[in-house]
């Protein structure tokens, strides 16, 4: 199996407008906030190695002036423990329009599962004044120990 095709297919089905799409399944649809909108929500797996290697893609559109130094915390849920969040942060640059988070390495994803990302808008890193959050729910259409015993490794 084509590790890019894997890859690409991941991010175009679980990204774009809710809707049946041909396997009969209903995305979530790319969320809006008072500050973005979802541009890019999904899972990337690399499969060239002994274990599948899957990661959360998670990119936004700011649509609403922040600040720079706004500080940004991803909270993904981890499929493996869904009451301990993975937190990835971030710092918004000057004039930055598009924030991307990639998570670290997650385990254990499966079929037609929803997994909620919500990134959480502080006005400095010190986290004393939350201005809002971004809520996305991303969508996995693979599960993960079927497709590791399918591709054999």
């Amino acid at each position: 199996m084509n590790k890019y095709w894997l890859m690409v297919g991941l991010i175009v089905m679980l990204t774009g407008c809710a809707g049946l799409e041909e396997g009969g399944f209903l995305t979530p649809p790319p969320a809006t906030s008072k500050y973005f909108r979802t541009t890019v929500a999904g899972f990337g797996m690399n499969t060239s190695k002994p274990e599948i290697v899957t990661t959360y893609f998670l990119d936004l559109e700011v649509i609403n002036g922040l600040e720079s130094g706004a500080y940004l915390e991803a909270h993904f849920e981890d499929p493996s423990n869904r009451r301990v969040p993975i937190i990835v942060t971030k710092k918004l640059n000057p004039g930055e329009q598009e924030v991307e988070f990639r998570s670290p390495e997650i385990h254990g994803l499966k079929s037609y599962e929803g997994y909620v990302t919500e990134v959480f808008i502080y006005d400095n890193e010190r986290k004393e004044n939350l201005l809002g959050k971004h809520r996305q729910v991303i969508q996995s259409i693979v599960d993960e120990a079927e497709l590791q015993a399918r591709i054999g490794k």
